[in-house]
């Protein structure tokens, strides 16, 4: 339910946010989701359905103030986000929005959102570029399903507009347990726990075509493949016979095709981190609609041989993750993180953040994995396709992004060309493909 009147956030960042606003500024974070159309929308309702979404959602027209050593977020009354129109240069458009994710945020900089649209004879792309300080992938998915609804009816658009409340920081929402000295202490024996996982099998290592970096910018890349329907339903229909979760055949699938990659080694130890949503485990409720960053990772480390059965890695993921989750670690996470008096709020406390996270943070990729994505109600348009793309931190070889539309199964594979070759992942994908699709019972 909106507000009467339009909120105002003038608060600190909290963790998360000061985490992720920080580290963007020596590694770029930023990540973009899109949607295919088919059929074409007027550029005009466009820019006023986004206008208005940024007067209902406070997190739109923040942006970072330092004052006094402390970052805080400050509502702005400025100009509303412009939709800005992709030219048709002959650039595949996909490269196009890994064109746009690779210029990163100033550290002052409003809006923390850019939108994109494109028109492609019959077809259109619309696409956001997000700073994660301000929100993931869950509420940036709800805000295109919003603008396209909106823009798609006409009576939405000119319906009164419903503020929502004063954004709060996850770190004020979390469980009593969670927060203050208990959660630190609470924290440090969770990150022992998965330090202890980390190296029960030997150090977790990146996949050998991987070539770490310190900092600066990155160059974005993506290999995407989708399962059709039928292997989506067989693959869903097998995670459901074995008892598995379709997160754990995940990891399994791209670990396991990571260490097939590197077929001289007789065994690997890797890392995983799986983003978590956390709205329904606050204390107070998060409106579905609330652009904002309610986020966190479980944590999950395995060994592989070469010979191991596929179904039994995927046992081992799932005793993790079903582990991990019980004990509530993902609540956690961001009091494992450095204490935030260590960092200032500059480039240098930037810098100084991102060595400190490397040195305690195992070689490993990141999978989110949002699940259905639901676009109901859009008149004059049909989604053809809808996924993410991410800015891999200099910390992570992979961050795959996974959601399901219409049906088919889309996975993403991103990556950093200035540490991945393209055909490298290109064969790491395939691998991750056809496992997917042969290891179900028909």
């Amino acid at each position: 339910m909106g507000t009467v009147e339009q909120s105002v956030v003038n608060r600190r960042l909290g963790r998360s946010e000061r985490f992720f606003w920080l580290l963007d500024q020596a590694s770029s974070m930023s990540f973009s989701f899109y949607t295919l159309l088919q059929g074409e929308l007027d550029i005009s309702d466009l820019q006023r359905a986004m206008q208005r979404l940024q007067q209902e959602q406070p997190m739109l027209r923040v942006r970072v103030s330092v004052e006094a050593k402390q970052a805080y977020f400050r509502s702005v009354s400025g100009p509303l986000i412009e939709v800005q129109k992709i030219a048709e240069d002959g650039t595949p458009w996909r490269e196009q929005i890994l064109q746009q994710l690779a210029i990163p945020f100033a550290a002052d900089e409003y809006p923390l959102i850019r939108c994109f649209y494109k028109s492609m004879q019959g077809q259109c792309l619309v696409f956001f570029i997000c700073h994660h300080a301000i929100g993931d992938g869950m509420s940036i998915t709800r805000l295109m399903q919003r603008l396209l609804r909106m823009v798609t009816n006409p009576q939405q658009l000119n319906a009164p507009v419903e503020y929502q409340p004063s954004h709060r920081a996850l770190d004020e929402l979390l469980p009593l347990s969670y927060q203050g000295l208990r959660g630190s202490f609470r924290a440090l024996i969770n990150r022992s726990t998965e330090m202890r996982d980390w190296y029960r099998y030997g150090k977790p290592r990146h996949v050998s075509a991987f070539k770490p970096r310190s900092s600066g910018s990155s160059r974005p890349g993506c290999v995407l493949f989708k399962l059709v329907e039928a292997d989506t339903v067989a693959l869903l229909a097998c995670c459901k016979k074995k008892g598995f979760s379709l997160q754990s055949v995940l990891i399994a699938a791209q670990l396991y095709a990571q260490n097939s990659f590197d077929n001289k080694a007789d065994w690997a130890s890797m890392a995983v981190s799986s983003a978590v949503d956390v709205r329904g485990q606050l204390i107070e409720t998060v409106s579905n609609d609330e652009v904002g960053l309610y986020m966190s990772f479980v944590l999950t480390a395995l060994k592989f041989k070469r010979d191991d059965d596929f179904w039994q890695i995927v046992g081992q993921a799932n005793k993790q993750l079903k582990l991990h989750i019980s004990r509530e670690s993902a609540l956690g996470f961001w009091h494992n993180l450095p204490p935030g008096f260590l960092f200032g709020s500059t480039l240098k406390g930037a810098k100084r953040l991102l060595s400190t996270a490397k040195a305690l943070s195992p070689a490993s990729c990141i999978i989110s994995n949002l699940g259905r994505l639901e676009y109901q109600g859009l008149h004059g348009v049909e989604v053809l396709e809808s996924s993410f793309n991410l800015c891999p931190s200099v910390l992570t070889s992979f961050c795959t992004a996974v959601t399901t539309v219409n049906g088919e199964l889309t996975i993403g594979l991103n990556f950093d060309r200035q540490k991945m070759k393209e055909e490298n992942v290109a064969v790491i994908s395939e691998s991750m493909r056809i496992l997917l699709v042969t290891a179900v019972d028909r």
